[in-house]
C-alpha cells in the first residue's frame, strides 16, 4: 500500500467510525478505532473517538487518558479541549476541566458549545456571575442556540437580574418559538414579576403545543387561578387530572383553587390526597397547614406549615436554625421571609425571644428598618444580604410554631410597634385643620402577589364612604393615581412605614384591605377596619368579625365572591355611629 492509499485508507476508516458513532453502534466504532490506531497509534481523531466511547460505557479513567493522548497529538483541536474538560468535570476534577475549556474557548471564542459547557460546570460550582457571563458569551456566539438563552435566563433568575432573564428567555422564544422549555421558564418569569395575564396566554401556548402534557394544564390552571378565572382553572386542572390521575403536584394546585372558591373543607381533603400519595410533598404540606391555620387548628397547622422550609423557594442561612431552646447569651438572628405584613405581624415574637436570655437581631426588608428599631428587645436591625455574625437563627413565620401559639395564646400586648414623637408632631401639623372623623384608606395591596386581585377593592366602591357626614378620607397609599376629589392623599409624604405609622397614629381610624397596613395599624394598637374578600387569607380565620392577632380590628367579610358593595354599606352604616 503506497503512502498516499495509506491516508486514504486512513480517511475512510475514520469516516466509517463516526458513521458507526453516529448509527448507535459503539462497539462498532471502538473496533474500528483500534484498527485506525494499530495502523496509526497517534491519529488524534481515533484517539479522540475512542475515548468519548470509553466514557459513555463508564471507562472514564481510560477515556480521559485517551483525550490526553488526542491532545498531545493535536494540541490545537478546540473540540477536543471542550471533550477532556467535560470528562474531567464529570470527575470532580473542576479546576483542570476549566483549564481546558478555557484552552478550548481560547482557541476558538465562537465555540458556543464550550462557553456553554463552561457555564454549566461554573454554575454546578456555585459560581453564578461566572455561570451568567459564559452562558452569555455562548449566546453571542450562537443567537440561535436554545438551551443557552434558557440557561442564562434561568441563571440571572438566580441572581434577582429579571430585566435581563427576561430579555434571555424572549429572545431565545423569538428563534424557538415552539420550544416548551423556554416558554415555560418565560411564563414562570411573568407570574414571578406579577405579569399574570401574560403568563396564563403563555401556558394556553404550551398547552396548544403539547396538549398531552400534564405540567401545562396544571401551570395553565394555576395561572387562572391567580387571575380569579376560578371556573377554566378548574377545567385545565381536570385536564391535567385525565391525563396524570395520580399527580401529588396537581392535586395541590386543585387543593388551592379549592381554597380560592371558599371550599375550605375540599381543599383540606384534596391536600390530603395529594400528601398520601407523596408524604413528603412540601408544598401540599404547607398548604394543608395554612387550611389548618385558617380553620383554627393551630397544632397541626404551625407543624405542617414549618414544611414551607423545604420548598427550596426560602433562602438558606449559615449556622443552625433555632430549636426554640434558651439562649444563655448566644445571638439569634429573626429573619424576615415573606412580605411586609408577615414581617409587621411576626415580629410581635421578638420580645418573647429576647426574653429566653439571647441577643436579638432583625433582618428585615429596608421600608421596615426605621420602624422596628422602636421594638422591644431588638438589639439590633438589620437589611440586605449581608449576614451578621450570629450563634442560631429563626424565620419569623416560624416562631409561633417554636412558641407552640394557640388561639388562646397568641401575644397581642397592643402596641408592640410605636411612631416617633416628631414625626407624629408633624403629621399632626399637617392633619390638623380636617374636620371630623379623620379616616385612613387603603385598597390596594402590592400588585405582584398573585391574591392582589381579590383581596384588592376599587377606589370607586368606597366612594359611599365619602358620603357619611363627619368623615375626612385619606389615602394611605404610596404607589396611587391621582385621587378623586373625595379623597386626599398622603402617599408622597409617606417614604417608608415609620412616615406611615406616623401619620396613622394621627387618624381616628384606618380602614385598609388584607396588606401591610392592616399589620401596621393592628401592631400600632390603632382603630382598624379591614375589609375582606371572600376566600380571605387564613390569619383571619373564619366566621368572626375580630383578630386574635389585632385585638384593635374589626372584619368586614364579602358575603359572595367580589361582593365588595356589601361590605362597604355595611362599613358606611358602621362610620355613621362613629362620626361626630
Amino acid at each position: 500500500m503506497n503512502q498516499d492509499g495509506g491516508r486514504d485508507s486512513l480517511a475512510e476508516l475514520i469516516a466509517e467510525a463516526q458513521g458507526r458513532f453516529k448509527e448507535g453502534r459503539p462497539d462498532l466504532a471502538r473496533k474500528t478505532c483500534r484498527r485506525i490506531l494499530d495502523l496509526d497509534p497517534d491519529n488524534a481523531d481515533a484517539l479522540h473517538m475512542l475515548g468519548i466511547v470509553d466514557i459513555q460505557r463508564g471507562a472514564m479513567i481510560s477515556g480521559v487518558d485517551l483525550m490526553r493522548r488526542a491532545i498531545g497529538a493535536e494540541g490545537g483541536n478546540f473540540i477536543y479541549h471542550n471533550s477532556l474538560a467535560g470528562a474531567l468535570g464529570s470527575l470532580g476534577e473542576f479546576d483542570e476541566a476549566a483549564e481546558h475549556y478555557a484552552m478550548a474557548v481560547g482557541i476558538n471564542p465562537d465555540y458556543a458549545e464550550a462557553w456553554y459547557n463552561f457555564a454549566n460546570m461554573e454554575r454546578l460550582r456555585g459560581n453564578k456571575e461566572e455561570a451568567a457571563e459564559k452562558f452569555r458569551r455562548a449566546v453571542e456566539a450562537a443567537p440561535g442556540f436554545a438551551d443557552a438563552h434558557n440557561n442564562l435566563g434561568s441563571q440571572l433568575m438566580e441572581l434577582g437580574r429579571l430585566d435581563e432573564a427576561e430579555k434571555a428567555y424572549r429572545q431565545g422564544v423569538k428563534s424557538h418559538p415552539h420550544d416548551v422549555g423556554l416558554l415555560n421558564n418565560l411564563a414562570a418569569l411573568a407570574k414571578v414579576r406579577g405579569y399574570f395575564e401574560e403568563s396564563a396566554e403563555i401556558y394556553r401556548r404550551i398547552t396548544g403545543l403539547a396538549p398531552g402534557g400534564a405540567d401545562g394544564w396544571r401551570n395553565l390552571a394555576a395561572a387562572l387561578k391567580n387571575l380569579g378565572h376560578m371556573g377554566e382553572a378548574l377545567s385545565s386542572c381536570l385536564k391535567a387530572m385525565e391525563i396524570n390521575p395520580n399527580e401529588p403536584a396537581t392535586l395541590d394546585v386543585l387543593g388551592d383553587i379549592r381554597l380560592a372558591e371558599g371550599r375550605v373543607d375540599d381543599a383540606l381533603e384534596t391536600f390530603d390526597k395529594a400528601l398520601k400519595l407523596d408524604p413528603d410533598f412540601a408544598f401540599a404540606r404547607s398548604h394543608r397547614g395554612m387550611v389548618r391555620l385558617l380553620k383554627g387548628d393551630f397544632e397541626n397547622g404551625w407543624e405542617d406549615y414549618q414544611w414551607r422550609l423545604r420548598t427550596g423557594v426560602l433562602p438558606t442561612l449559615p449556622g443552625p436554625l433555632w430549636d426554640g431552646s434558651a439562649l444563655d447569651g448566644r445571638t439569634i438572628l429573626l429573619t424576615a421571609e415573606q412580605g411586609f405584613g408577615d414581617t409587621l405581624q411576626f415580629v410581635r415574637y421578638a420580645p418573647l425571644v429576647a426574653a429566653l436570655g439571647g441577643r436579638v437581631v432583625v433582618q428585615c426588608q429596608p421600608e421596615l428598618a426605621r420602624l422596628l428599631e422602636t421594638l422591644e428587645g431588638v438589639d439590633r436591625v438589620v437589611t440586605g444580604e449581608d449576614i451578621p455574625g450570629h450563634d442560631c437563627h429563626a424565620p419569623l413565620m416560624s416562631l409561633p410554631h417554636l412558641f407552640a401559639t394557640t388561639l388562646e395564646t397568641i401575644p397581642a400586648d397592643l402596641p408592640y410597634l410605636r411612631p416617633d414623637e416628631a414625626l407624629s408632631e408633624a403629621w399632626e401639623a399637617r392633619l390638623g385643620d380636617a374636620q371630623g372623623l379623620k379616616v385612613g384608606l387603603v385598597w390596594r395591596g402590592n400588585p405582584e402577589q398573585p391574591v392582589n386581585r381579590a383581596r384588592s377593592c376599587p377606589l370607586d366602591r368606597l366612594a359611599p364612604l365619602a358620603r357619611v357626614p363627619g368623615v375626612s378620607l385619606f389615602s394611605l397609599q404610596k404607589d396611587a393615581d391621582p385621587v378623586p376629589e373625595w379623597l386626599t392623599g398622603l402617599g408622597e409624604n409617606l417614604s417608608d412605614f415609620a412616615d406611615t405609622a406616623a401619620a396613622m397614629s394621627r387618624l381616628d381610624l384606618v380602614i385598609s384591605i388584607c396588606t401591610a397596613t392592616a399589620h401596621l395599624a393592628g401592631a400600632l394598637g390603632r382603630p382598624l377596619w379591614i375589609p375582606l374578600a371572600f376566600a380571605a387569607d387564613w390569619r383571619w380565620l373564619q366566621d368572626r368579625d375580630d383578630s386574635p392577632w389585632y385585638p384593635t380590628a374589626r372584619l368586614f367579610r364579602q358575603g359572595s365572591p367580589g361582593d365588595w358593595q356589601g361590605v362597604v354599606a355595611r362599613m358606611a352604616r358602621a362610620l355613621e355611629d362613629l362620626a361626630p
